[in-house]
């Protein structure tokens, strides 16, 4: 009879230890899952943090283009309108000259009406 019992306690704790070790394979596993889980979410959120920080880049980008093409067409236009005005000044010089010449020329008749009188 106490062979049996012993028999029955050895099977009994040959059980329990095979219950542990069934609770520490199945804690085990829990556990790799759960990692690969939160490794998993980790990679989301890097990855979602990479996308919009190339996003941010990307608008950062994009605005300092459409800067850079503003202040290129207001040097643009700013060097239009100098063109436009040396052009302007060009011709005033011209204008200038001509009203010079034409006055030189009236003052030249002026003198020869004026000769012509005086030796007739």
């Amino acid at each position: 009879r106490q062979a049996r019992v012993r028999q029955e306690a050895a099977e009994a704790a040959l059980m329990a230890e095979r219950a542990a070790m069934l609770a520490a394979l199945q804690a085990s596993r829990a556990a790799r899952q759960q990692a690969a889980a939160s490794q998993k979410s980790a990679h989301y959120a890097y990855s979602r943090a990479f996308h919009a920080t190339l996003e941010a880049e990307s608008a950062r980008d994009l605005a300092e283009a459409r800067s850079t093409i503003s202040s290129a067409k207001e040097q643009s236009e700013t060097q239009k309108l100098i063109a436009k005005a040396e052009a302007l000044s060009a011709r005033a010089e011209e204008a200038k000259r001509a009203a010079e010449k034409r006055r030189a020329e009236a003052l030249e008749a002026r003198k020869n009406a004026a000769l012509t009188v005086a030796s007739e």
